[in-house]
Formats: structure tokens, sequence, C-alpha cells
């Protein structure tokens, strides 16, 4: 399955984008981000402003946050938190410039294939067919990731890892990933605290705090960040459930013919059933703490408290956002749940492949 999802990007980068891979970071032309002075040629989408691929290219090619590519971040001090994958993009180019995008794009394909691996293995200590593993690749995350860049697929990797190694009782292994995950993005910080929490209540204090301290990276990071960018003023939370809420009651006015919207609408809602779905298990099954069960349960904590309507709007805001907790609902069935928590997964997966398959769709059916 990576290889057939790797084979698509390949194809977007051969037949949409003309060789140019900077083409899957959807650069807009409207966006700041395309103003910056590149000493690459950038694909630049017409009209457009762009996706969130595009700032974290820019942090590739400048992870220590020069002053010139603060200025075309948007929203620049959380952008600019997530660096791990635009820094080993960097590291792994040796900072050559014309090579960042491939070795970027390289990384989220490696990572993709490395979550399907842990997951199969995982599936295999539990006794299941290693082939399992492949649910990995129906996270929207993963999906997502591996067509815009963005950063999620790589902390759904980490979700993985940390699933298989603390199955297997590797703590080595589980340090490391919880240094890594919040440094992916922020909300990795849900894995370190849910960690800490089962330890402590397993094993005592001594060992939480050890768990606590892989955040001191990320602290340290935050710290620097800090001095280097403008706070941010968007609103990302707000009562409780008001943004799925909001959703629910706010379909999407697709411009297209009742024939194609109406479907469209209908997967939409079923996507949206699925996180509600998962959500609500996620919190069900914090009844009986473990490491998955106590995340999936902070990620739907998080999940109800974001209110911003940007996150909701469309499948890829909402359905690689809520990623974290449609896969750990979906990794419960490799660890003895039943196997029909893969199902609030499987609900998105149909919108998101609708999605992925809309630029080639469109001249066929006359769009």
């Amino acid at each position: 399955m990576v290889a057939v999802l790797g084979l698509w990007s390949a194809a977007l980068v051969a037949f949409r984008f003309d060789g140019n891979a900077t083409g899957l970071f959807c650069f807009g032309a409207l966006s700041k981000a395309a103003r910056i002075d590149s000493r690459t040629p950038l694909w630049l989408n017409p009209a457009s402003f762009g996706y969130d691929g595009q700032f974290y290219y820019l942090l590739a090619r400048d992870p220590l946050l020069g002053t010139h590519t603060v200025e075309h971040l948007d929203d620049a001090r959380v952008r600019s938190r997530r660096v791990l994958l635009p820094a080993a993009a960097h590291t792994l180019a040796l900072g050559y410039a014309p090579a960042i995008a491939y070795t970027y794009w390289a990384l989220v394909i490696a990572s993709a294939g490395l979550g399907t691996w842990w997951l199969s293995r995982l599936a295999a200590a539990r006794g299941l067919p290693e082939f399992h593993g492949a649910i990995f690749t129906l996270a929207p995350a993963v999906l997502v990731g591996i067509e815009r860049m963005t950063v999620d697929g790589v902390l759904a990797t980490a979700i993985a890892g940390l699933c298989y190694f603390q199955q297997t009782g590797r703590p080595r292994p589980v340090l490391a990933i919880l240094t890594a995950a919040p440094l992916i993005r922020e909300t990795g910080i849900l894995l370190t605290a849910a960690t800490a929490f089962v330890e402590w209540r397993e094993r005592g204090p001594r060992r939480a705090l050890a768990i606590v301290s892989t955040a001191v990276p990320f602290a340290a990071w935050s710290i620097y960040v800090t001095t280097r960018t403008a706070p941010d003023h968007v609103t990302w939370f707000g009562p409780p459930a008001a943004g799925v809420a909001q959703r629910l009651i706010s379909p999407t006015a697709y411009p297209f013919p009742a024939w194609l919207s109406g479907p469209l609408v209908l997967l939409d809602y079923l996507a949206l059933g699925g996180v509600v779905l998962a959500i609500g298990l996620s919190l069900w099954r914090a009844r009986h703490p473990s490491i998955p069960t106590v995340s999936a349960a902070l990620f739907a904590v998080l999940a109800l408290g974001i209110s911003n309507a940007d996150v909701w709007a469309e499948i890829y805001g909402f359905g690689r956002t809520m990623s974290p907790v449609l896969l750990l609902t979906a990794i419960g069935a490799l660890q003895g749940g039943p196997r029909w928590l893969i199902v609030p997964m499987l609900l998105v997966v149909p919108r998101v492949a609708i999605q992925m398959a809309a630029p080639f769709l469109r001249p066929l059916i006359g769009l």
C-alpha cells in the first residue's frame, strides 16, 4: 500500500507538476510564502492561497528561522514549533536548496513505510496476520501528508511506533519517540502526558519523571521560537464540541451540480460521523487506562475543544487533524479490542480518497 501511495505522489510530480517536486507542497500564488526569494523555481497554484505544506518547505530551507523566512510564514510561531521533519529534510539534503523538496518527500514516504511496518509487527505480536498493519496507510493524516507534505502523517508514525514499542516492552525507543513527537507537531506532547500518567500509576514517580524529561528538547526549542517569532492571534479553542457541532449544522456549499455536490455532502457527514464516533469511543475506552487509550482520550478532549472554523471546514483539515483519535482507535483492534474499532477511520477514507483524486477527476467530468 505504501508503494501505491508513493507511486501516486510520483505521478503527481511527473504529470501534474512537470517534474517539479515543490508542487507537492501546494504553494499558492496569493500566499506570502510564494513571494520568498527562492533559489529553486516554485510550482505555484494560480489564484490560490495554497496549503500548509508550503510553510514547512520554507522551514526546511531555513530551519533556524532566519528573519526573511519568518516573514513569509503564516502563524509563524505555530509553524516553527513543528521543526523536526523540515530540519531532517534540510540535514539530509546537506542544506542544498534544489534537493530539499526531494529529501522532504522521501522522508514522508519513508515515515509512511515505517508506520506500516511498526503496526504490522504489532499485529504479529498479537497473533494477527502482518497485513493488518496496512491500516496505517488509511489514516487521513498519512494520505494527506503524502499529497500535501504536511507533518501530521509523521506524527501518526510516532503514534504507531509508541504503541508498538510500548506493547513489546522496549523503553529506549519509547523515550526516543516521545522526545521526537512534540517536535513533529506540538500536539505530540499529549503522548508524553499520557505515557507519564500511565507510568506513574504502574511504576511510580521516578519512571514518570523520566518520561516528562523527554519534553525538555521541545521546551528548549519552543523558547527559541518565541524569541524569533511574534505571537499568533489565531483562536483555536472554544466551548466543548462547538467546532464539530457548527460543522454538522452547516454543510459545505459546493459549487457543483446537485448530482455531484449531494454525494460530497453525504460523504462529508459520513467522515464527520467517523470522527465523532472515534471521539466517543476514545473517551469510553479510557476507563481501562493504558498508553494508547489515555493518549486517545487526550486527543479526543483536544478535538472537542477545537473550534477554529478552518480546521473543520474541509476533509483535509479535520481528517488529518483528528487522525490521532482515529488511528489510536483503530490500533485498539490490533491490541485485543474488537475488530470494528477500525470503522471510524474507514468512514473518513472515502471522502479523503475523492479529494485526492479530484485533480484527475475534474477534467473527466467537465469541471
